[in-house]
């Protein structure tokens, strides 16, 4: 909700036709409060819960909030994966599509209106004030080059090329981004399919060009989803946090300092012991390793930075992915 008197009677209808769609990369009006528009006297309208933060922050929190950061060597390269960059993209395609459902095309949906959700690594795109409606066909946007955009926050897709380690995979993505970015497809629709898959009838088995640089198991699955469900969101990817691979940031390189996760804190005992695990060259195993049954130290808990303290007292290590003790942490 926004403060004020009155609702954008516009932010409304783009929000009620999109929420007719019904995706999972879409903010939608809650179910069963579609039609609430005010609450304890004030307007308002109700929409889901996101537990996530803007994903123009994956940049912003690892060195980069502007070009002149990257002038300066401070991306953290290394700090976002190849695989989780590429279920980002993929569900963003996603998102563009089902926003052209709705009638709807946004050229606002820079990564400041893109939100990420760390527990389950779902995008979810957000704020359709300046979406324009009765629109059939509404190609991909903000996927523009930001290099000359001096002190101004970076916000486009394209600049999350900055974080990839490898110079192959950011090559391959920077080109993918200039194709988005250059009126090569009518529709999301297009864009999406064309991109995503190198076979007509799309192939689950058949990714295109980006998206099949390292092949895997984990493409094929959310390239399914997609043709199957309509999303291609299938949990979490990246088989450990988003942050926490070695970095390098100018010529050297050093491990990503662990830290305890700030502001909300997530937890799915779901995961706990089925870390998903991917098999690129720039990923590491992440063992499996069962509860401790032993009640250990606060300070014990968090040795080395490897885990942190969940709200309600459990410890989480972070690094290998699993709860280190059923019970909770003393102090």
């Amino acid at each position: 909700r926004r403060s004020g008197t009155s609702l954008d009677v516009k932010e409304v209808a783009n929000l009620e036709a999109l929420s007719k769609v019904g995706s999972k990369h879409i903010n939608n009006l809650e179910k069963d409060f579609e039609d609430v528009r005010s609450c304890c006297g004030r307007p308002c309208l109700v929409t889901e819960l996101i537990v996530g933060k803007d994903a123009a922050k994956i940049m912003w929190e690892n060195g980069i909030r502007n070009i002149d950061d990257v002038k300066d060597g401070k991306a953290r390269r290394g700090a976002l994966s190849y695989t989780l960059l590429r279920s980002i993209l993929l569900q963003s395609l996603t998102g563009f599509w089902d926003t052209e459902k709705a009638g709807l095309c946004n050229h606002d949906q820079h990564l400041r209106n893109v939100m990420f959700e760390e527990a389950t690594e779902r995008i979810v795109f957000i704020d359709f004030g300046f979406a324009q409606s009765n629109k059939q066909n509404c190609p991909p946007s903000n996927f523009n080059d930001e290099s000359n955009a001096g002190s101004s926050s970076l916000q486009s897709f394209r600049s999350l090329a900055y974080l990839l380690a490898d110079d192959d995979d950011r090559a391959a993505y920077i080109l993918l981004c200039e194709r988005l970015a250059g009126n090569r497809y009518m529709s999301a629709k297009q864009a999406l399919f064309a991109e995503a898959f190198s076979s007509d009838p799309p192939a689950a088995s058949k990714p295109g060009a980006f998206f099949n640089l390292h092949p895997d198991l984990i493409i094929t699955r959310q390239l399914q989803a997609l043709l199957t469900k309509g999303s291609p969101h299938i949990g979490k990817v990246s088989g450990k946090g988003p942050w926490e691979d070695a970095v390098e940031t100018g010529q050297s390189v050093q491990p990503v300092q662990q830290q305890a996760l700030t502001g909300q804190l997530f937890w799915n005992p779901s995961l706990a012991l089925k870390p998903i695990i991917t098999q690129t060259k720039h990923q590491h195993h992440v063992p499996q390793k069962p509860p401790s049954d032993t009640e250990i130290s606060r300070e014990e808990c968090c040795h080395g930075g490897g885990a942190c303290i969940l709200p309600d007292g459990r410890c989480f290590d972070k690094k290998n992915g699993y709860q280190i003790g059923p019970k909770l942490c003393v102090n």
